[in-house]
């Protein structure tokens, strides 16, 4: 049996199928658009509606990703806060 020496960053692209821009759908591969508008985020099984959330957005197939910062800081922050009003809590943990 004779092994091949292989790069393993192409080795692991390959396995993971395509390797897509860092402004591309995940499902489809098309420019994702920066948009602002509503998520629902669950938070603590309520689900609170974020109103301006920045995301991007597929043009083609409408799909949705958060970037880690907007996801865990802005759209996560906020969504508490909003569940921190709606229960009339005085304070939460965030992080």
């Amino acid at each position: 049996m004779v092994m091949k020496k292989t790069d393993s960053h192409n080795a692991s692209a390959t396995r993971r199928g395509r390797a897509w821009r860092n402004d591309a759908c995940p499902a489809c591969g098309t420019t994702m658009v920066e948009r602002r508008g509503r998520l629902r985020l669950p938070v603590n099984g309520d689900d609170m509606s974020v109103p301006s959330a920045f995301h991007l957005r597929c043009p083609k197939c409408a799909e949705i990703v958060l970037r880690f910062e907007d996801a865990r800081r802005r759209v996560g922050g906020e969504a508490i806060s909003l569940y921190c009003r709606k229960h009339r809590l005085l304070s939460a943990d965030a992080e």
